[in-house]
């Protein structure tokens, strides 16, 4: 209801959570809270494979036209997943200063929906230069 869109709307960062209220004093909302956390760790430790990282960097690329702020045009490279110390995406662009806050919003937003990462804070990083290999992936 209205605590919720208020919530919303002065906590932006957690849009990504699933709110649950709960009621310490008559035990309401408490069924399965514990299975939805077991559920959100397993996201969390998800790792990825090529396959599935080319389908979200695709729809993404197809659907939005990738214009940069001040009329620049991007060029994004590839979509790279590191799961340590926590869930992080890389994405290669030739101008990462310049792409817009609402098509990194939709960047993110493909891929909690995609990746079924809901629950989990992931962290999106726009970079230039080619990636070092991960010691944990």
């Amino acid at each position: 209801g209205e605590f919720r869109k208020e919530l919303e709307l002065r906590a932006p960062f957690l849009r990504f959570a699933d709110i649950r209220f709960i009621s310490a004093k008559t035990g309401e909302g408490i069924d399965g809270i514990f299975g939805y956390a077991k559920a959100i760790y397993k996201r969390l430790k998800t790792n990825f494979n090529e396959e599935q990282l080319k389908a979200v960097y695709r729809y993404v690329i197809d659907s939005r036209p990738p214009m940069g702020s001040r009329g620049y045009r991007l060029e994004f490279k590839r979509l790279i997943h590191r799961s340590y110390p926590k869930p992080t995406f890389y994405i290669r662009c030739n101008r990462p200063r310049l792409v817009p806050d609402e098509l990194r919003a939709y960047w993110k937003n493909s891929i909690y929906k995609m990746l079924d990462l809901k629950g989990v804070p992931i962290k999106l990083i726009f970079h230039q230069a080619a990636l070092k290999p991960s010691k944990k992936n």
